[in-house]
């Protein structure tokens, strides 16, 4: 059951950055501040990629830890006995 946990946090926390990382990314490439993201020769794709992994990694982390405190909880709650159990 541990294993599953983890399984679904570390998933939600890699589809949610991914989400975000694609959005913004594509915001800043379609807003092209000061013309890093791409101009005459194309697109700047170490930046694109750059800009991508800025937005992935944190957001991959913070929603990872906070969906797995959240299953956790829930599964310490469920798991424990009701007085109206007894």
């Amino acid at each position: 059951m541990k294993t599953k946990l983890w399984i679904i946090g570390i998933l939600s926390g890699l589809v949610t950055g991914m989400v975000v990382a694609v959005i913004m990314t594509y915001q800043d490439w379609r807003v092209n501040p000061s013309g890093i993201f791409h101009g005459e020769q194309g697109t700047n794709w170490p930046v694109v990629w750059e800009t991508a992994l800025s937005w992935l990694l944190p957001i991959w982390a913070l929603t990872s830890a906070l969906v797995l405190i959240c299953l956790l909880i829930i599964s310490r709650l469920r798991s424990k006995p009701s007085s109206r159990d007894q």
